[in-house]
């Protein structure tokens, strides 16, 4: 009489099979003792040597919806082998969005020797030299001599001193990005621009994403808004 495979003997069969690569098909019948104990001992012998790579869930996986520790997964703990501090520590993203009174300052990001500040002005000449304007700015600034930078006004090194990045810099000359706008006039603008880096020689370096930073003025109630993302490496 032909022996028909039991669950327990399926299962130390399949798992003979994963271990040489087979693929098994096999109908199933009613299970003895001897089957449990056969099926026990191949698990036992071979567990040291599976391994999962493709799973709804487990510990550790190659791919996986939910995982403790995997190379793709939809929710893990780990993604290959870095845990989430490890993927932000490489580099800082900073998502800023306040308002600011005429006069008024405030730190956006700051990465090593370099800083980023917006500052609110009223009744001022703007970076292109138009009288009597209210500007929302952003400036770059260093505790470092010698960084570079480039964005509305730009220092990228050269043979003179003057040609980076100083503590004593001038402000003018040290503007990343700006809006203006006739004094007492509403205007909101969302910068275009491809520039807006810095690179200190401490290996510091700091950017923002141009193409979402918003600058406004005498708008939603205030003298000036600021929004946007700044991107910083230590």
């Amino acid at each position: 009489m032909r022996r028909r495979l039991t669950p327990s003997l399926l299962v130390a069969l399949v798992a003979l099979a994963i271990a040489a690569g087979v693929t098994l098909a096999a109908a199933t019948g009613s299970e003895t003792s001897a089957d449990k104990k056969l099926a026990a001992k191949v698990i036992k012998r071979l567990a040291p040597k599976l391994s999962v790579k493709k799973a709804k869930t487990a510990n550790t996986a190659a791919a996986a919806k939910g995982a403790d520790s995997a190379t793709n997964a939809a929710t893990a703990d780990t993604l290959s082998g870095k845990s989430a501090f490890d993927l932000i520590a490489a580099g800082k993203i900073v998502h800023f969005s306040f308002k600011l009174s005429f006069g008024a300052q405030q730190t956006i990001a700051t990465a090593g020797s370099l800083s980023l500040t917006a500052t609110c002005l009223q009744n001022t000449t703007s970076n292109g030299g138009t009288l009597n304007q209210d500007v929302s700015r952003i400036l770059i600034a260093t505790t470092q001599d010698g960084a570079v930078f480039d964005g509305a006004d730009a220092k990228r090194g050269g043979p003179a001193p003057t040609d980076f990045l100083n503590t004593t810099t001038l402000e003018t000359d040290r503007v990343v990005t700006e809006d203006a706008t006739p004094t007492g006039a509403t205007n909101y603008d969302a910068e275009n621009d491809s520039d807006g880096a810095a690179f200190a020689p401490d290996g510091s370096a700091i950017s923002l994403s141009q193409d979402g930073v918003g600058l406004g003025e005498n708008v939603l109630g205030a003298n000036c808004v600021f929004q946007g993302t700044a991107v910083i490496e230590n």
